[in-house]
């Protein structure tokens, strides 16, 4: 499981009342623009949870996505158990709008 830092556990809530994802996503854009895809990963992973607790499940598969894929590119430790996420939060949504399927 992707531990976050403890310092983040206090600062993603608040970060998700008062902006919601968009403030992580412009996050993770940074870190795409200077190369730290590990750090764009984790944080990628961060909004993906936000849209889950939201209901957006749609939003955290298309961020799962990103998160796996980045996973793969930089050899990250968590891309099992983050594979595994992107699973369960599509089976999630198949669940929640059993016309969509699974992909």
């Amino acid at each position: 499981m992707r531990r976050v830092p403890l310092w983040l556990t206090g600062v993603i809530p608040v970060l998700a009342a008062a902006a919601g994802a968009g403030a992580l996503r412009a996050g993770a854009a940074d870190h795409a623009g200077g190369g730290d895809r590990a750090v764009e990963a984790v944080t990628r992973y961060n909004v993906a949870m936000i849209h889950r607790a939201q209901g957006e499940l749609d939003r955290s598969v298309a961020e799962l996505e990103q998160v796996v894929e980045l996973d793969r590119q930089v050899g990250h430790p968590d891309l099992q158990s983050d594979t595994e996420m992107l699973h369960r939060v599509r089976q999630e949504l198949a669940s929640s709008d059993p016309g969509r399927g699974s992909r």
